[in-house]
């Protein structure tokens, strides 16, 4: 952007020193470079948890189909709920918001960039604009499939345990069981819904800009 003279910086800050123009192109190239390893890396991680909460809360939908013992499936999920609670506190909480909040303003304003700057940028750089934005799609559209499904197959294991024929005791426990998931923070627990919000609200910010910029 520096040297296409893309850079909002340009016209104030030393527009012809190279020395300058060296910085900030080196600057950037660290910047990004650090941000992908975080991204990964946090992928990685996050994959790994997704796949441990999603197979567990498929064996306990299995082991009460076909018809294990109720009350220690409720146990075990009671144990799930801790392994959950220490997720969200110590692992979720620190990394989900940040990821979701310049997650999705960047693919707001990639969206925005794809199409205003067709025509406006030379050629051989615009390419790369819906190039970038692909990729950066890639993440979230990795991950949020397997965030919600955490709690979808807990709220199943949940609604499946409470259909059936219970004693007394058994009912008091399926009931003070709460579904499982990954918690965004103050943005409340990963959902079908709370994913069919977000995507919304990318699209209506992406709209609200083209229109108004």
């Amino acid at each position: 952007m520096a040297g296409l003279k893309l850079d909002p910086l340009h016209k104030y800050l030393f527009p012809k020193s190279f020395t300058y123009f060296v910085i900030r192109v080196v600057l950037f190239i660290v910047v990004e470079i650090e941000v992908s390893k975080s991204a990964v890396a946090l992928m990685i991680v996050g994959q790994i948890v997704l796949a441990c909460s999603r197979k567990v809360a498929v064996g306990f939908n299995e082991h009460i189909k076909i018809g294990g013992s109720p009350l220690l499936g409720f146990k075990l999920y009671q144990q799930l709920e801790l392994l959950n609670q220490f997720t969200n506190q110590e692992f979720c909480s620190n990394s989900v918001p940040p990821v979701v909040l310049f997650g999705t303003s960047t693919l707001i304003l990639m969206n925005y960039g794809t199409i205003r700057l067709y025509g406006i940028v030379p050629r051989f750089f615009y390419p790369w604009v819906p190039f970038v934005n692909v990729l950066i799609h890639f993440f979230p559209f990795t991950m949020i499939p397997q965030t919600v499904k955490v709690n979808a197959k807990s709220v199943e294991f949940l609604a499946t345990a409470r259909r059936q024929t219970l004693t007394k005791y058994e009912k008091k426990v399926v009931n003070s069981l709460k579904p499982v998931g990954i918690r965004c923070g103050q943005f409340g627990m990963i959902s079908t819904s709370w994913a069919t919000k977000v995507l919304d609200s990318i699209l209506n910010y992406t709209a609200t800009l083209l229109l108004t910029l």
